[in-house]
């Protein structure tokens, strides 16, 4: 008994188990392998890092792990998963307790515990990508300006429509004034045909107006044309123009 075992408070619980198997000289019914070096281990780390264990009475219970000051969250849980009670909830072999050590200090996502740590995976992330942010904005600001560049054609090719079809509405008229029949007809479904649903969408009031006007003018005046849906749209709000 004097040369086996370790330090009491140091001992993982299936091996404080094993050892009280062996005394009486039963047969050992707990499994201790090289997952009770990694309790040991994580141990050491804790009180270099500054935690505090207490120290109580043989067999020693659960152990109350807190995170000392000034540790990161994702190195306080590579330390805390070593100690687990369950030897299933310990890093496996001490080459991924190393792998999660190196990970954490050069800034890459931990294997063995989750980053629980948003604050922290966003400065890691930061710190791998040192000009991440800087990409996606300029990303994000050319994307905006692309947009508003496409809407501010739309709205100007929108406007030209609405224009033409105006000056048209006023030469159509001029040609009936004049008698002129087929030039007015020709000038008002040119204007109708200018008139588009999908051109005028964001411009209700106006395409209302003009659809109205011109729609109005072809029925008094007996001309034919057939308006567009935005056209026919217009003239059942009831909203012609003169």
């Amino acid at each position: 008994m004097g040369s086996r075992g370790g330090a009491p408070h140091d001992m993982p619980p299936e091996q404080r188990a094993a050892i009280t198997e062996l005394h009486p000289g039963r047969p050992i019914t707990v499994a201790v392998d090289g997952r009770s070096d990694i309790h040991a281990l994580g141990l050491v780390l804790y009180r270099m890092l500054g935690g505090a264990i207490a120290i109580g009475p043989y067999p020693m219970h659960r152990i109350a792990f807190h995170r000392p000051p000034r540790v990161p969250v994702g190195l306080a849980d590579i330390v805390a998963k070593c100690p687990a009670v369950d030897p299933r909830d310990r890093y496996a072999d001490a080459g991924q307790l190393a792998e999660d050590l190196r990970r954490h200090p050069a800034d890459l996502p931990l294997r063995g515990v989750s980053n629980r740590s948003l604050t922290e995976r966003w400065r890691k992330w930061c710190r791998r990508h040192p000009h991440g942010l800087v990409r996606a904005a300029m990303t994000a600001l050319t994307s905006s300006a692309l947009i508003l560049v496409a809407w501010r054609i739309a709205r100007g090719e929108t406007r030209r429509r609405l224009r033409g079809a105006e000056s048209l509405l006023a030469e159509s008229r001029k040609h009936q004034d004049r008698h002129n029949d087929p030039a007015a007809a020709r000038a008002l479904n040119h204007g109708l045909a200018l008139i588009d649903q999908s051109r005028v969408r964001s411009f209700p009031t106006p395409s209302v107006f003009i659809c109205g006007s011109l729609i109005s003018f072809a029925r008094r005046r007996g001309v034919s044309g057939t308006p567009p849906p935005g056209c026919r749209r217009a003239r059942r709000s009831g909203r012609p123009g003169p």
